[in-house]
């Protein structure tokens, strides 16, 4: 929203349809580039897999992308709201590793 000025409404749930579905495609992609050095054959097969699946997202994505109000354009947010919410995120994971007795090593180390 800072940066492009739009905030999708039905981006939620456009990832609930579409995020699973990424990472067999990876999978996919991946069993067919490994095939494709032993038989080709079956990497056609992996590869119309592949195919399938990435149409399945461009067909989500382009009936999702017709309906109507679906983002809001022109939002402008001020570099103070944008400080001020990551302030907040900082303010509430380090209460939450508090009250879980967590470091931050353990987090990201």
């Amino acid at each position: 929203a800072y940066h492009f000025g739009t905030v999708s409404l039905i981006g939620l749930f456009a990832n609930l349809l579409v995020v699973p579905v990424v990472p067999f495609i990876l999978w996919v992609v991946i069993a067919a580039l490994m095939c494709s050095v032993i038989w080709m054959p079956l990497a056609l097969v992996f590869s119309l897999i592949a195919h399938w699946l990435v149409l399945w997202l461009l067909f989500i994505t382009q009936k999702l992308s017709l309906w109507p109000g679906i983002f809001i354009e022109d939002v402008v947010i001020s570099v103070k709201i944008i400080f001020i919410y990551y302030l907040l995120i900082g303010v509430v994971a380090i209460f939450l590793l508090r009250k879980q007795k967590r470091s931050w090593l353990e987090v990201w180390g």
